[in-house]
Protein backbone atom coordinates (compact mmCIF):
# COMPACT_ATOMS: atom_id res chain seq x y z
CA UNK A 1 0.00 0.00 0.00
CA UNK A 2 0.94 3.59 -1.00
CA UNK A 3 2.71 5.37 2.64
CA UNK A 4 0.64 8.28 2.09
CA UNK A 5 -2.43 6.76 1.42
CA UNK A 6 -1.37 4.22 4.87
CA UNK A 7 -0.72 7.65 6.91
CA UNK A 8 -4.37 9.53 4.87
CA UNK A 9 -6.28 6.86 5.56
CA UNK A 10 -5.35 7.18 8.90
CA UNK A 11 -7.39 10.16 9.59
CA UNK A 12 -10.72 8.53 9.95
CA UNK A 13 -11.10 10.19 13.24
CA UNK A 14 -8.33 13.29 15.29
CA UNK A 15 -6.08 10.27 16.89
CA UNK A 16 -3.78 12.79 17.83
CA UNK A 17 -6.19 13.95 20.04
CA UNK A 18 -7.03 10.84 22.19
CA UNK A 19 -4.35 10.77 25.16
CA UNK A 20 -5.50 13.64 27.30
CA UNK A 21 -4.44 15.18 30.68
CA UNK A 22 -7.65 16.45 31.88
CA UNK A 23 -7.99 19.53 34.28
CA UNK A 24 -7.56 17.52 37.23
CA UNK A 25 -4.24 15.67 36.15
CA UNK A 26 -5.89 12.14 35.31
CA UNK A 27 -4.29 10.61 32.58
CA UNK A 28 -6.33 8.47 30.07
CA UNK A 29 -5.63 6.97 26.84
CA UNK A 30 -9.03 6.34 25.44
CA UNK A 31 -9.53 4.35 23.07
CA UNK A 32 -6.77 1.58 23.98
CA UNK A 33 -3.53 3.55 22.86
CA UNK A 34 -0.48 1.22 23.60
CA UNK A 35 1.84 4.64 22.79
CA UNK A 36 -0.56 7.20 24.40
CA UNK A 37 1.84 7.67 27.28
CA UNK A 38 5.27 7.93 25.11
CA UNK A 39 3.62 10.45 22.37
CA UNK A 40 2.19 12.52 24.96
CA UNK A 41 5.00 12.37 27.13
CA UNK A 42 7.13 13.89 23.77
CA UNK A 43 4.42 16.16 22.84
CA UNK A 44 4.28 18.21 25.98
CA UNK A 45 8.31 18.14 26.56
CA UNK A 46 8.21 19.81 22.88
CA UNK A 47 5.68 22.36 23.53
CA UNK A 48 7.71 22.97 26.73
CA UNK A 49 10.63 23.61 24.47
CA UNK A 50 8.87 26.02 21.77
CA UNK A 51 7.25 28.07 24.32
CA UNK A 52 11.27 28.78 26.03
CA UNK A 53 12.07 29.79 22.87
CA UNK A 54 8.86 32.61 22.91
CA UNK A 55 8.34 32.86 19.08
CA UNK A 56 6.52 35.66 17.29
CA UNK A 57 5.46 33.19 15.17
CA UNK A 58 5.51 29.42 14.57
CA UNK A 59 5.19 27.69 11.41
CA UNK A 60 4.43 23.80 11.94
CA UNK A 61 5.37 22.18 8.87
CA UNK A 62 3.55 17.98 8.19
CA UNK A 63 1.10 19.29 11.10
CA UNK A 64 -1.00 16.79 10.48
CA UNK A 65 -4.46 17.45 12.60
CA UNK A 66 -2.62 20.30 14.11
CA UNK A 67 -2.58 18.73 17.48
CA UNK A 68 1.03 20.33 18.41
CA UNK A 69 -0.56 23.88 17.84
CA UNK A 70 -3.70 22.57 19.73
CA UNK A 71 -1.17 22.45 22.58
CA UNK A 72 0.78 25.12 22.46
CA UNK A 73 -2.25 28.05 21.73
CA UNK A 74 -2.93 26.81 25.07
CA UNK A 75 0.62 27.95 26.45
CA UNK A 76 1.46 31.18 23.88
CA UNK A 77 -0.35 33.60 22.13
CA UNK A 78 2.15 33.62 18.67
CA UNK A 79 0.58 33.48 15.48
CA UNK A 80 0.11 29.57 14.44
CA UNK A 81 0.31 28.27 10.94
CA UNK A 82 0.15 25.34 10.05
CA UNK A 83 0.67 23.07 6.69
CA UNK A 84 0.13 19.63 5.37
CA UNK A 85 -0.12 18.05 2.31
CA UNK A 86 -3.14 15.61 3.32
CA UNK A 87 -6.45 17.26 3.09
CA UNK A 88 -8.46 15.23 5.75
CA UNK A 89 -6.11 16.22 7.84
CA UNK A 90 -6.24 19.95 7.52
CA UNK A 91 -9.94 19.90 7.81
CA UNK A 92 -9.73 18.43 11.31
CA UNK A 93 -7.27 21.11 12.03
CA UNK A 94 -9.18 23.84 10.75
CA UNK A 95 -12.34 22.38 12.22
CA UNK A 96 -10.30 21.70 15.84
CA UNK A 97 -8.46 25.15 15.77
CA UNK A 98 -10.60 27.80 13.85
CA UNK A 99 -8.40 30.42 15.25
CA UNK A 100 -5.39 29.51 13.38
CA UNK A 101 -4.25 29.15 9.90
CA UNK A 102 -3.81 25.73 8.33
CA UNK A 103 -2.21 25.56 4.95
CA UNK A 104 -3.24 22.75 2.47
CA UNK A 105 -0.54 21.81 -0.38
CA UNK A 106 3.49 21.47 -0.64
CA UNK A 107 5.91 23.14 1.78
CA UNK A 108 7.64 24.56 -1.48
CA UNK A 109 3.89 26.82 -2.23
CA UNK A 110 4.44 28.07 1.29
CA UNK A 111 6.03 32.08 0.40
CA UNK A 112 6.50 33.46 3.85
CA UNK A 113 9.42 33.35 6.60
CA UNK A 114 8.97 32.91 10.35
CA UNK A 115 11.08 33.28 13.62
CA UNK A 116 10.49 29.60 14.28
CA UNK A 117 9.78 26.40 12.68
CA UNK A 118 8.83 22.95 13.24
CA UNK A 119 8.65 19.62 11.84
CA UNK A 120 7.86 16.91 14.43
CA UNK A 121 7.63 13.34 12.73
CA UNK A 122 7.59 14.28 9.30
CA UNK A 123 10.82 13.44 7.75
CA UNK A 124 10.05 9.96 8.33
CA UNK A 125 7.08 10.14 6.04
CA UNK A 126 9.74 11.70 3.19
CA UNK A 127 10.68 9.36 0.10
CA UNK A 128 14.60 8.96 -0.31
CA UNK A 129 14.30 10.66 -3.62
CA UNK A 130 12.67 13.48 -1.92
CA UNK A 131 14.18 14.33 1.16
CA UNK A 132 16.94 16.58 0.04
CA UNK A 133 14.41 19.00 -1.45
CA UNK A 134 11.95 18.80 1.49
CA UNK A 135 14.84 20.02 4.06
CA UNK A 136 15.69 23.17 1.93
CA UNK A 137 12.17 23.97 1.57
CA UNK A 138 12.10 23.93 4.96
CA UNK A 139 14.80 26.02 5.87
CA UNK A 140 14.18 28.45 3.35
CA UNK A 141 10.51 29.06 5.77
CA UNK A 142 12.88 30.47 8.64
CA UNK A 143 13.54 33.83 8.76
CA UNK A 144 17.49 34.85 9.03
CA UNK A 145 18.41 34.14 13.31
CA UNK A 146 15.34 32.11 13.44
CA UNK A 147 14.89 28.60 14.60
CA UNK A 148 14.33 24.60 13.88
CA UNK A 149 13.07 22.65 15.79
CA UNK A 150 13.09 18.80 14.27
CA UNK A 151 11.91 15.36 15.94
CA UNK A 152 11.99 12.34 14.11
CA UNK A 153 11.48 8.98 15.24
CA UNK A 154 14.96 6.53 16.63
CA UNK A 155 16.28 3.56 15.24
CA UNK A 156 15.08 2.34 19.01
CA UNK A 157 11.36 2.30 18.05
CA UNK A 158 9.80 -0.59 16.12
CA UNK A 159 9.91 0.72 12.29
CA UNK A 160 6.26 1.81 11.16
CA UNK A 161 4.94 0.38 8.12
CA UNK A 162 3.72 4.01 7.04
CA UNK A 163 7.36 5.20 7.27
CA UNK A 164 10.66 5.15 5.33
CA UNK A 165 13.15 5.21 7.74
CA UNK A 166 13.96 5.91 11.39
CA UNK A 167 16.95 7.40 12.53
CA UNK A 168 20.20 8.01 14.22
CA UNK A 169 21.51 10.94 15.04
CA UNK A 170 24.10 11.19 12.77
CA UNK A 171 21.59 10.02 10.12
CA UNK A 172 19.70 13.36 10.62
CA UNK A 173 22.44 15.31 10.61
CA UNK A 174 23.91 13.73 7.41
CA UNK A 175 20.27 14.47 5.79
CA UNK A 176 20.01 18.29 7.60
CA UNK A 177 23.86 18.92 6.54
CA UNK A 178 24.06 22.00 8.94
CA UNK A 179 26.46 23.59 7.84
CA UNK A 180 26.08 23.77 4.32
CA UNK A 181 22.52 24.80 4.55
CA UNK A 182 23.17 28.13 6.82
CA UNK A 183 22.65 25.82 10.27
CA UNK A 184 23.73 25.76 13.80
CA UNK A 185 22.90 22.94 16.10
CA UNK A 186 21.89 24.34 19.14
CA UNK A 187 21.00 21.28 21.37
CA UNK A 188 20.06 17.45 20.67
CA UNK A 189 17.96 15.70 22.71
CA UNK A 190 16.67 11.72 23.20
CA UNK A 191 13.09 11.71 24.68
CA UNK A 192 11.12 9.32 25.90
CA UNK A 193 12.74 5.47 27.39
CA UNK A 194 10.43 3.17 25.89
CA UNK A 195 12.87 0.28 27.41
CA UNK A 196 12.28 0.68 31.09
CA UNK A 197 10.82 -2.54 32.12
CA UNK A 198 8.31 -1.23 34.32
CA UNK A 199 6.54 1.06 31.52
CA UNK A 200 6.90 -1.91 28.92
CA UNK A 201 5.50 -4.56 31.56
CA UNK A 202 2.46 -2.26 32.54
CA UNK A 203 1.53 -1.63 28.86
CA UNK A 204 1.49 -5.16 28.10
CA UNK A 205 -0.47 -6.26 31.31
CA UNK A 206 -3.07 -3.24 30.90
CA UNK A 207 -3.68 -3.42 26.76
CA UNK A 208 -3.15 -6.89 24.60
CA UNK A 209 -5.76 -8.98 22.45
CA UNK A 210 -7.34 -10.24 25.53
CA UNK A 211 -8.10 -7.39 27.65
CA UNK A 212 -7.82 -3.84 28.04
CA UNK A 213 -7.73 -2.25 31.51
CA UNK A 214 -7.60 2.02 32.55
CA UNK A 215 -7.13 2.39 36.32
CA UNK A 216 -7.25 5.65 37.22
CA UNK A 217 -4.86 5.44 40.32
CA UNK A 218 -2.06 3.23 38.37
CA UNK A 219 -2.77 5.42 35.05
CA UNK A 220 -1.80 8.62 36.89
CA UNK A 221 0.96 6.94 38.85
CA UNK A 222 2.58 5.39 35.21
CA UNK A 223 2.34 9.31 33.67
CA UNK A 224 4.38 10.72 36.22
CA UNK A 225 6.53 8.23 36.19
CA UNK A 226 6.78 8.53 32.05
CA UNK A 227 7.14 12.56 32.19
CA UNK A 228 9.62 12.67 35.18
CA UNK A 229 11.94 9.00 35.04
CA UNK A 230 11.53 8.31 31.16
CA UNK A 231 11.01 11.81 29.31
CA UNK A 232 14.89 12.25 29.21
CA UNK A 233 16.34 9.22 27.64
CA UNK A 234 20.00 8.08 26.03
CA UNK A 235 20.76 7.27 22.14
CA UNK A 236 20.22 3.64 23.55
CA UNK A 237 16.45 4.00 24.99
CA UNK A 238 15.41 7.02 23.21
CA UNK A 239 12.41 6.36 20.64
CA UNK A 240 12.50 10.09 19.39
CA UNK A 241 15.22 12.83 18.64
CA UNK A 242 14.62 16.54 19.13
CA UNK A 243 17.10 18.95 17.92
CA UNK A 244 17.05 22.53 18.21
CA UNK A 245 18.82 24.53 15.53
CA UNK A 246 19.13 28.28 14.45
CA UNK A 247 19.74 30.19 11.11
CA UNK A 248 22.56 32.08 10.65
CA UNK A 249 22.38 33.47 7.38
Amino acid sequence: MNKYKLQSAQYKLPYHYLPQIEAGGNFFRHQSLRWGFAYLCYLHHIAATIVREKPGELFDAGCGDGRLISLLSQQSECNFTGQDCDSRAIDMARALNPRHRFLCGDIADVEETFSLVSCIEVLEHIPDDCIEQFISDLVSRIRPGGKLIIGVPTTNKPMSAKHFRHYEQKTLLAQLAPEARGLQVNSSEFIFNGSDPLYRLYTRLTENRFWFLSIRLFENLMWKRAWTKLRHADPHTGHHLLLCLSKTV
